[in-house]
């Protein structure tokens, strides 16, 4: 599966991979099972306190509406919301629910996406469009401007131009490996720099031994602070050289 860039208006650039159909389906299927799962033990529950006489009969309805048959309905909706865009399922496929712009999902777009839920599943039409759109995007996706990508798989860098202004054009960059640090491995690094003196000068050592082994690179020479920052600078360049 190709990734998918896009540049936003507040000059964020995000790769990310599309999970595949077969993903997506399996991550259905777990969810399926789970539901399943707690809709059997509810019910057992609910007949030992029906049998045990814990609450008046007419309390029946309400105990099988407010447990049993609610929580199956807003099961994608509370973990989409709670859980960062995973359900159980997805979180088994590694795979989650963001926004195009690659934020996290808003109540908004999780909603539309549960109503279409039925429409999609129901008549099959979601498989249908799933496979003709390069995306994956089922018609609850596109509704609510949403896609499932894969967990490990996109980089997410908000760049501002005044902090930046040292990537001109004739900036030429050292470490061609910095281009494979993940997002998380980039801000590590900005957060290490950015530490007071006394606390910075403790960390660069290990933290530069670590990106070496992580990036299988040779530093130019002995100064950890100017290899981590040669590096950042390196890394920001080869995410900016498309825009």
């Amino acid at each position: 599966m190709s990734d998918t860039s896009i540049i936003t208006e507040q000059y964020v650039k995000i790769r990310q991979t599309p999970a595949s159909v077969g993903d997506r389906v399996l991550s259905a299927m777990w969810d399926i099972l789970f539901i399943a799962i707690y809709v059997v033990c509810s019910v057992i529950v609910s007949n030992l306190i029906e049998y045990f006489s814990f609450f008046h009969p007419d309390m029946k309805v309400f105990f099988v509406f407010l447990f049993i048959i609610l929580p199956p309905f807003l099961y994608p909706v509370l973990f989409e919301i709670f859980n960062h865009g995973r359900t159980p399922g997805k979180k088994i496929r590694e795979i989650r629910v963001v926004m195009v712009d690659g934020t996290p999902p808003t109540l908004g777009s999780t909603l539309l996406r549960w109503l279409f839920l039925f429409i999609d599943a129901i008549s099959g039409i979601g498989l249908f469009v799933m496979l003709l759109n390069k995306n994956n995007r089922r018609l609850g996706d596109m509704a609510a401007g949403t896609m499932v990508i894969e967990d490990n798989s996109y980089r997410n860098v908000r760049v501002s131009l005044d902090e930046y202004d040292y990537l001109n054009k004739n900036y030429r960059p050292v470490y061609p490996e910095a281009a494979n640090l993940t997002i998380n491995q980039a801000d590590i690094i900005k957060h290490t720099l950015s530490l007071p003196e006394d606390q910075c000068a403790a960390r660069v050592e290990p933290l530069a031994k670590k990106v070496k082994s992580a990036l299988a690179v040779t530093p130019r020479n002995n100064n950890a602070e100017e290899f981590l920052t040669t590096i950042l600078h390196d890394y920001q360049y080869y995410l900016l050289e498309d825009i």
